[in-house]
């Protein structure tokens, strides 16, 4: 009787423990209700195949006649192609694998925390995010002052490069040919009557001339 009644005892103390660790009513539902959407698919898949695999068509053979025949989706495998065991790629894909102990990094202690080793990086951070805005800022001022690249591709330059050296040899072999150059002059002074220094009368030259010419005048008139 004693045994009995512990038995009960334990029994309901089991219930009880297992009723308040139990999942909700409502997740009961959930689980069960996908359980069954989940077979209803499985079910709705294996029609769709055995449809694909098993479909009867009505064709028109070589003799002429109306024949039915039955398709399939898939196809077999071929039969030239071979393949490897699957034991051979396991073990060449595990000697791939194979660690190495030199890749290994012993383990190091992470640095203490530091407040001034803190407050340096977040300096130098901000420094460098300074830097480096001014260095874009500096880029897009210079990129504004440069001239528009003309567009044209490596080829339309180097066709254009070809015509100008074309029109600079025409021009040339149209220019007149240049005349011969005189015979060079001699910087030393020769004689010549062009050369030769004009006296230049003075006035008491004009003087002393004066009477003589009067005589000249008069002497074929005393004659």
């Amino acid at each position: 009787m004693v045994d009995w009644r512990a038995n009960r005892l334990v029994d309901a103390l089991a219930k009880t423990g297992a009723a308040s660790v139990a999942p909700a009513p409502e997740t009961i539902d959930l689980v069960t209700s996908a359980e069954t959407l989940v077979r209803h698919r499985l079910a709705q898949l294996a029609q769709a195949t055995h449809r694909a695999n098993n479909h009867s068509v009505t064709i028109l053979n070589e003799a002429g006649e109306w024949v039915t025949k039955v398709l399939r989706d898939s196809v077999s495998r071929p039969l030239r192609l071979r393949r490897s065991p699957m034991m051979t790629n396991t073990a060449k894909k595990l000697l791939k694998k194979k660690r190495s102990i030199g890749s290994i990094k012993a383990w190091s202690a992470p640095p203490t925390k530091d407040a001034t080793r803190a407050a340096r990086a977040l300096r130098a951070s901000a420094r460098a995010a300074a830097h480096a805005m001014h260095l874009d800022n500096a880029l897009k001022r210079n990129a504004a002052t440069l001239s528009r690249p003309c567009g044209n591709t490596a080829k339309q330059r180097a066709e254009e490069l070809r015509t100008r050296v074309n029109k600079k040899q025409m021009l040339t072999k149209m220019a007149p040919t240049p005349c011969p150059s005189p015979p060079p002059v001699s910087l030393s002074p020769s004689p010549s009557p062009l050369s030769s220094p004009v006296p230049v009368p003075s006035p008491m030259d004009d003087e002393r001339l004066a009477p003589a010419t009067v005589d000249q005048k008069s002497s074929p008139e005393a004659s």
